[in-house]
């Protein structure tokens, strides 16, 4: 029957998060001998601490049947890759701090303090404490349940790595069209894009025992192309080369037990996400969505918890 149909749908949502790991918001559709099923499942945790809402709709010959739920995700809810900016500690800054897009804004496991009147971030804060701000940001969810961020496991990186350097480097050039790389640094990493506008080309992730350090713009060749950068330290993004600012595509990670770091050492306009225990800027920073960051590309980039 539909209503069998129905019920199948919100188990295969559930099973696919459960089992698979599949992120939110996810949608399927399944045809079966005795029907189909369409189904959305989406993160419900702003209302439900963990929250899940699935709406599975079942056909089966002329009859249609839909049924709606809320559960627990047995994996906590949304990834923190759903924020422009998530963070583990406290965000206290003083700088100027844009979002646009339809990603979620901003979220951090302590309060959030944003103390200039620049500041415009117009698709909501999420802060496990409470929320200050000199500028404009809204909505605001004060009080929010505690989000999970993922450690990064180094021997995992190492057990995937297509490229092993073993000191200290600088990564240029990093052309891997319709090809995927991870490069792993045994020490810290400078990503030098070589001459401006020069841009990167595949799905390529870096993870780096020590600090990695951005110089200049680091751009994507094509929306197939994606660049993921995880440390075990820190990341330090500024325009060591060229004029002043920086432009970066990418998914900036470090989380390291509270003690990972990212620093934009001059204006930056981020189009991606930075998730880290803690985050500065000393310029002006804008954070875009990327919309190709689906579930599958975050697989692809073998980003922690995907």
């Amino acid at each position: 029957s539909a209503a069998n149909m129905a019920k199948a749908g919100m188990e295969y949502a559930l099973w696919q998060v459960k089992e698979k790991n599949a992120t939110l918001p996810l949608t399927c559709d399944v045809t079966l001998n005795t029907g189909s099923f369409h189904v959305e499942a989406t993160d419900d945790s702003l209302f439900v601490p963990g929250g899940m809402l699935i709406k599975s709709t079942g056909t089966s010959a002329s009859d249609v049947y839909t049924v709606q739920r809320v559960l627990t995700n047995p994996n906590g809810g949304q990834l923190p890759y759903s924020y422009l900016w998530c963070q583990e500690n406290n965000i206290n800054s003083s700088a100027i701090v844009r979002t646009s897009g339809l990603t979620h804004g901003i979220r951090s496991n302590g309060n959030i303090n944003l103390s200039n009147a620049g500041t415009s971030v117009a698709n909501g804060a999420w802060a496990h404490g409470t929320i200050t701000t000199a500028g404009s940001v809204n909505p605001q969810y004060a009080g929010s349940h505690h989000i999970d961020i993922p450690l990064a496991s180094a021997a995992y990186y190492m057990s995937i790595a297509t490229e092993v350097k073993n000191a200290n480097t600088t990564l240029s050039r990093l052309k891997y069209k319709n090809m995927s790389a991870v490069i792993y640094v045994r020490g810290s990493c400078t990503i030098d894009p070589h001459q401006k506008n020069d841009e990167y080309a595949g799905v390529i992730t870096v993870f780096a025992e020590g600090v990695v350090t951005i110089q200049g713009d680091l751009l994507s060749k094509d929306v197939s192309s994606h660049f993921a950068v995880i440390s075990a330290t820190g990341i330090v993004i500024g325009a060591v080369k060229g004029p002043k600012g920086a432009t970066v595509d990418a998914v900036l990670y470090s989380c390291n037990s509270g003690a990972g770091f990212v620093s934009f050492l001059d204006d930056t306009a981020l189009t991606g996400c930075v998730i880290a225990d803690s985050v500065t800027s000393i310029g002006t920073l804008t954070l875009y969505t990327d919309s190709g960051l689906d579930a599958t590309v975050l697989k692809e980039l073998h980003l922690p918890g995907t």
